[in-house]
């Protein structure tokens, strides 16, 4: 992003680099969650940190079930801002989500890696809570994405919760209010079919969601 043409103005040269974080976070980290522990154990005179995360990580197991614990200061970096800027990625709204009542929001297609959900869905990048005040929002994920350690920390601050229906439901509870949670509904089978000129949903055959939506209210 650096070694770019000397006509690249520095902004655009700054939204690159916060790309490349971006791509990080979503892909590297999972190589990082194997590397770290194994060079912690095998290389280091720290191997204790290990089995003490496993305690905690055991203690901390159900967390991404239960809706898992996003931050705002983590949701709300200005990195996700200049992801946004650098794509871009806008969020429109053409209805009104009153928070006296819950949400299931699928979205499509999925992409290569949904980058439009992640960003207006799990980060405050879009502006999503000044749309929308008054919800609280949870993106789901494959559940591989919540085991491997370091990576299911950050994404557990981003919001994101597993692909499962017992995580669904948990946070379409009807005593709770406000909640919304986002499904890319086409799921990976949908990312094989993506392209730059075509779209291919995988809709037909993904109804769980709906039926979610229907036992929940």
């Amino acid at each position: 992003m650096f070694l770019a043409p000397l006509n690249v103005p520095l902004e655009r040269r700054i939204q690159t680099l916060c790309v490349v974080v971006f791509l990080f976070i979503l892909l590297g980290t999972a190589f990082l969650s194997i590397l770290v522990p194994a060079y912690l154990i095998f290389s280091t005179s720290y191997w204790w940190i290990v089995p003490l995360y496993a305690v905690w990580y055991y203690y901390d197991y159900r967390t991404p079930l239960e809706g898992s614990k996003p931050r705002e200061w983590f949701r709300n970096l200005i990195l996700w801002e200049k992801v946004a800027e650098y794509f871009p990625v806008t969020l429109v709204k053409t209805a009104e989500l009153p928070p006296t009542h819950n949400y299931i929001v699928a979205s499509h297609p999925h992409g290569i890696m949904s980058c439009g959900i992640i960003l207006s869905w799990a980060t405050g990048a879009t502006g999503f809570d000044t749309m929308f005040p008054g919800i609280s929002r949870r993106l789901v994920t494959l559940d591989i994405n919540l085991f491997l350690p370091i990576r299911r920390e950050l994404f557990m601050w981003m919001g994101f919760i597993p692909a499962s229906k017992e995580a669904i439901t948990y946070n379409l509870k009807e005593e709770n209010e406000g909640n919304a949670v986002g499904i890319v509904v086409g799921g990976s089978e949908e990312a094989l079919d993506a392209s730059t000129d075509n779209f291919d949903l995988t809709l037909k055959y993904r109804k769980g969601f709906v039926k979610i939506a229907l036992e929940t209210g």
